[in-house]
């Protein structure tokens, strides 16, 4: 062996001393990697609440949108029925001024 020979006791101890420390940093780095996937795994559900809450989100937003489209609607068709309502009185204001004129042309030329 490289170390001082195999059974020699020094090297035994040093070999076992690495090999402590190795298993050390071999539980250190379990630890670390339990940590982080408790992390990860505290973050998914976070990550799942916070997606939970924006599709309620986005389901309110959407009710709102057709709330306000079916107002929009509603509104396009009030305005028609307005237009439509003011050319039937431009229609009988232009009838009525046609007959006051037609009246006053008989009356001009009755005199």
């Amino acid at each position: 062996c490289i170390l001082g020979g195999e059974g020699h006791p020094a090297s035994t101890a040093r070999l076992r001393a690495e090999l402590r420390r190795s298993e050390g940093f071999i539980l250190e780095a379990q630890r670390a990697e339990e940590e982080a996937m408790e992390e990860a795994a505290a973050l998914r559900d976070e990550l799942g609440e916070l997606c939970l809450v924006g599709a309620a989100h986005l389901r309110r937003r959407g009710v709102e949108a057709e709330e306000l489209s079916a107002q929009v609607n509603r509104l396009w068709a009030a305005t028609d029925e307005i237009g439509e309502a003011l050319k039937h009185q431009q229609l009988a204001l232009a009838a009525h001024e046609l007959e006051v004129e037609t009246k006053r042309r008989e009356d001009a030329d009755r005199e």
